[in-house]
């Protein structure tokens, strides 16, 4: 079942607003305003447009209030985005340095990317703390462990013994060099 949209504006504080009627089986008018700022108003296919337009305008200072209530976080949002940072081995990078990091082909999508390279990056340096920090444990004849990286909610690291693997979040690649061999060493030495 189709909804019928109804396309209509309004003159106020200097600038036309668009606003849309949808027919619905309301007992009230209502009025509210999307994500993507479209004034939508729900009314009964018994009340007019004339009378949905009326009240549009009775609510006019409310609509112009939550539109830029509403445009205000967008542009928040648009803002922290760009002062987002984005962390490896202990440094942080902002958007732009962390695309240049990974290499990052504008083709595709950033997150999946970074996502990725993340995970490439993790599985291969924790390799090498691995190969540094098995050196120590020499004198107990350890094997090299198996090496999963997986996102972990709870923690860092663990390890079975039985099947000789070790587990590691790949979020410690954000960390520092020291907290990442620290974490290595910890496992190894269960």
């Amino acid at each position: 079942r189709s909804i019928q949209l109804i396309r209509k504006c309004f003159y106020y504080n200097g600038r036309y607003l668009e606003y849309y009627i949808v027919r619905k089986n309301v007992k009230n008018i209502n009025l509210r305003i999307t994500r993507e700022l479209k004034i939508v108003v729900s009314a009964n296919k018994a009340v007019s447009e004339d009378r949905v337009h009326d009240f549009i305008i009775s609510k006019a200072e409310w609509i112009e209030s939550s539109l830029n209530k509403i445009n205000k976080k967008i542009i928040e949002k648009k803002e922290l985005k760009a002062k987002e940072k984005y962390y490896y081995l202990g440094r942080s990078y902002t958007k732009e340095e962390m695309k240049e990091l990974i290499e990052f082909d504008s083709n595709s999508d950033f997150s999946y990317e970074l996502e990725l390279w993340y995970k490439k990056s993790s599985v291969k340096y924790f390799n090498s703390i691995i190969d540094k920090q098995l050196k120590k444990f020499f004198t107990y004849d350890l094997k090299y462990p198996k090496l999963t990286v997986r996102k972990m909610k709870t923690r860092w690291g663990s390890c079975n013994k039985k099947l000789n693997n070790i587990n590691l979040n790949q979020e410690l690649i954000k960390q520092p060099v020291e907290a990442i061999e620290y974490v290595v060493t910890h496992e190894l030495a269960h």
